[in-house]
């Protein structure tokens, strides 16, 4: 019975051992590599603020401390539905919820200087939202 565990054992450390190799090799495989590489050139490349349509009755204030494929998506999909939207906070320190609508705020009294008081101002969060709908669609819902 002895010999049995004894070579059980053995199997079991020969299995994690190979387990831990491919992980290594695959971690610093080309293609691991390449595809990270690719997707942190994409996320750094994202436009952080857009407020060019005069037409626009809407722009969206968003606020994110670093960037992350989430917030990524949340300014990509701004962008294709062609809102005004400006970045807020990138590369700061999080100071919290308070430190948050303190932002919120003087971007707003900021808005209100540079752009006027005659459209929607939208303030999303960076992380978990992102546009489904275009101008038209959102004042259509709300």
């Amino acid at each position: 019975m002895t010999d049995f565990s004894t070579n059980l054992w053995i199997i079991i450390i020969i299995i994690f051992i190979v387990i831990f190799i491919m992980c290594i090799y695959f971690k610093l495989s080309k293609n691991y590599i390449f595809k990270n590489y690719e997707e942190i050139t994409k996320i750094k490349n994202i436009e952080t603020e857009k407020i060019n349509n005069i037409n626009s009755k809407i722009t969206v204030y968003t606020l994110g401390t670093h960037m992350k494929r989430s917030l990524y998506n949340n300014l990509s999909s701004l962008k294709q539905n062609n809102y005004n939207y400006k970045l807020l906070a990138l590369g700061e320190k999080w100071g919290g919820w308070r430190w948050r609508i303190e932002q919120y705020i003087k971007c707003l009294e900021d808005h209100i200087l540079n752009i006027g008081q005659d459209n929607v101002v939208v303030f999303i969060d960076g992380y978990d939202a992102f546009s489904c709908k275009d101008e038209k669609g959102y004042m259509k819902i709300f």
